[in-house]
């Protein structure tokens, strides 16, 4: 499972804590930033509660597909559990896909000669794609499709992920040493600076193992204030 609102409200709160920064800079006043995860989540989907204010129209769980374009989602490749995902958004990417697939009859079909008849017959359609990209191993469609400029790309495990050999050669599985297990391999940074590039020194690390160093080195915390931190459960 990818929790989804942890990384928006993230976002939100990094961005927030900038301008409140700047703000800083510029007034010489601080201010207390509240996050709520709930309204920062609500605030990237914007469109579907503007769909309900505006038509009473609440969305319903559509799986890969787009409410705007079609054909869009994930379609199986060759081979065990192996998927692509495609998408066309306009007019110009569905000519593009039916040009990739060899012109076939079927496209011809009224039914899916516009945008809107496309997302009517959305399951017919997504059959007959299938049919031709079950053909297919899911690397060389995706490279056949983006040839089209059709925006497709292979869906990976977490295992294809960890091998993806773009990954490696970008640095962004790090190997980092942990208090207890040795050299781990994990994610790494995905923001490059190109004169202050972020690095990852160290492992993950334990519920309250760096508590002295920031309580009582960095915020020059008495032993006994720490204490009491610890007595009320505050810290661990």
């Amino acid at each position: 499972n990818v929790h989804f609102p942890d990384f928006v409200s993230a976002g939100a709160t990094t961005t927030a804590i900038l301008a409140a920064l700047e703000y800083r800079n510029q007034y010489r006043f601080g201010q207390h930033v509240e996050i709520a995860q709930v309204e920062a989540m609500a605030g990237s989907m914007g469109v579907a509660l503007l769909d309900y204010f505006v038509n009473g129209k609440s969305w319903e769980p559509i799986g890969n597909r787009n409410p705007w374009s079609a054909p869009n989602g994930c379609y199986p490749c060759e081979g065990e559990d192996e998927w692509c995902a495609i998408s066309c958004p306009d007019e110009d990417d569905w000519k593009n896909l039916v040009k990739s697939m060899g012109k076939p009859a079927w496209a011809k079909d009224p039914k899916f000669q516009s945008r809107e008849n496309r997302l009517i017959n959305h399951d017919e359609l997504d059959n007959y794609i299938s049919q031709w990209t079950d053909n297919f191993k899911s690397h060389d469609l995706m490279n056949l499709l983006q040839q089209h400029l059709i925006p497709a790309g292979v869906v990976q495990t977490g295992e294809q992920l960890y091998n993806d050999p773009h990954l490696r050669e970008r640095d962004f599985i790090v190997s980092v040493d942990h208090s207890e297990w040795g050299p781990v391999e994990h994610p790494g940074i995905a923001i490059k600076f190109s004169d202050t590039p972020g690095r990852i020194t160290r492992g993950v690390p334990y519920l309250g193992e760096h508590n002295e160093e920031i309580f009582s080195n960095l915020l020059a915390m008495s032993e006994n204030d720490m204490g009491q931190l610890l007595q009320k459960k505050v810290i661990s």
